[in-house]
């Protein structure tokens, strides 16, 4: 009888993790195509325009994460339910925003994203307004990286200077 019941115990935890686990064929593959700030010096006010493509047929929302090393956010939020403000991000895609958050984490501006729906192909702009973002105070290099729990990280540089040209 005890072997029956280790045995039922065994096959109903099996049967929890098949029902709750990732689609096996889930695919989300990422391609940041470009990355475009509009005062790229230091301490200034900018704007910055990641472009990326991503392709999602298997699941219902992903996360998405645009993470900007070493610049400062304004108007920080926490994450919630609903689109993010105009005045700090406009995402333009084929996806909807979900929920939203802007916040300042060890030293990098982040905004995180639930993005609803699939596409086989989908070209998403994200942009933060210059009303929200800092430049970092120092000329130099930086990363701006994607992230979700749905693909592996990418990450690309952007060269910060020290002030613009006179």
């Amino acid at each position: 009888m005890r072997h029956l019941l280790a045995t039922a115990a065994v096959a109903s935890l099996a049967a929890a993790t098949l029902a709750f686990a990732p689609p096996a064929a889930a695919k989300v593959a990422i391609d940041m195509s470009s990355v475009r700030l509009s005062a790229p010096y230091a301490k200034s006010p900018t704007s910055v325009t990641v472009v990326v493509k991503i392709t999602q047929t298997s699941y219902a929302n992903i996360s998405l994460n645009v993470s900007l090393e070493g610049f400062r956010a304004l108007k920080a939020f926490a994450y919630g339910k609903g689109a993010c403000p105009r005045s700090v991000a406009q995402i333009d895609g084929p996806l909807t925003v979900r929920e939203c958050g802007w916040e300042q984490e060890d030293g990098s501006a982040v905004l995180r994203l639930a993005l609803g729906g699939t596409t086989a192909s989908g070209k998403v702009k994200v942009t933060i307004a210059s009303g929200a973002l800092v430049a970092p105070s120092r000329a130099g290099e930086y990363s701006v990286s994607l992230s979700s729990w749905a693909f592996d990280s990418v990450k690309t540089r952007v060269s910060i200077a020290s002030g613009p040209v006179k």
